[in-house]
């Protein structure tokens, strides 16, 4: 918040409930959108444990997908 996203730059995405992964796939995506920058972890405060089609978690499939711990 506040500061503009650069090139090089390591972000940490903070999200206070995971259902889907919706929104944290988006503020990734945003983020890489504006610069090239690494998304060195998302801290999530409630897993809501949601299960997806493929039998594994939101969070996990999550992690997968954007590449870094959750």
């Amino acid at each position: 918040v506040g500061t503009r996203p650069e090139d090089g730059m390591r972000a940490v995405i903070v999200d206070d409930v995971v259902t889907s992964g919706i929104s944290v796939r988006q503020a990734t995506e945003q983020l890489r959108a504006a610069a090239k920058l690494e998304i060195a972890a998302v801290v999530v405060a409630v897993d809501r444990r949601e299960r997806q089609h493929n039998g594994r978690s939101a969070v996990e499939n999550l992690s997968e997908a954007i590449g870094c711990p959750i």
